[in-house]
């Protein structure tokens, strides 16, 4: 379900028309909720896990802006043959690898879902049968900013709902993720 769709669902859960006037007013604060959704439920459902191979700088040390994915937390750090390497994070992003040997080592990060910006982006990540999850969470932001604390009670318990059916399966993916893994950025 990309966002023009959720966009759809969300603004059938707020009894709002599906006008253009209506998604202009309110796509910027759905899509908000949305990803503040998606990044809470990939990081404590799904929490994905890449590698790749980082060229260190002169100082020994690599940036997080060189990952494909936005860093939640550096995992391990190895090189040649697995030989594992000392990582201490130096402020700011940047990460001192303090016993290589050479210029390249090979990092395996846990990383968030890059933010959702347009009508034609989906959250690949999380998997689809979760999808209105974010539109049950953006539900119960905006009935929370309209002073309906009921409703917006109702949605949020409905997204707690379906967010604990999401399961990680012993291979870090979720259990009904049957798609193949996101292309990176």
């Amino acid at each position: 379900m990309d966002i023009n769709a959720l966009d759809t669902l969300t603004l059938r859960f707020v009894r709002e028309e599906d006008t253009a006037e209506n998604r202009t007013r309110l796509s910027p604060q759905f899509l908000q909720a949305y990803n503040e959704a998606y990044a809470a439920l990939v990081q404590e459902k799904i929490r994905p896990i890449a590698f790749e191979d980082v060229t260190l700088d002169a100082q020994g040390g690599f940036s997080a802006t060189a990952l494909d994915y936005p860093l939640d937390a550096v995992l391990r750090v190895t090189q040649g043959q697995g030989t594992i390497c000392r990582c201490r994070e130096e402020g700011f992003g940047n990460y001192l690898v303090e016993n290589a040997q050479g210029e390249s080592v090979r990092v395996c990060y846990r990383h968030l879902p890059p933010s959702l910006t347009v009508g034609s982006d989906v959250p690949a990540f999380l998997p689809a049968a979760y999808h209105g999850a974010l539109s049950l969470y953006a539900a119960a932001q905006y009935h929370a900013a309209e002073m309906r604390p009921a409703r917006s009670e109702f949605f949020q318990q409905k997204y707690y709902e379906l967010a604990a059916n999401i399961h990680r399966a012993q291979d870090g993916t979720p259990e009904r993720f049957t798609g193949a893994y996101p292309p990176r950025p």
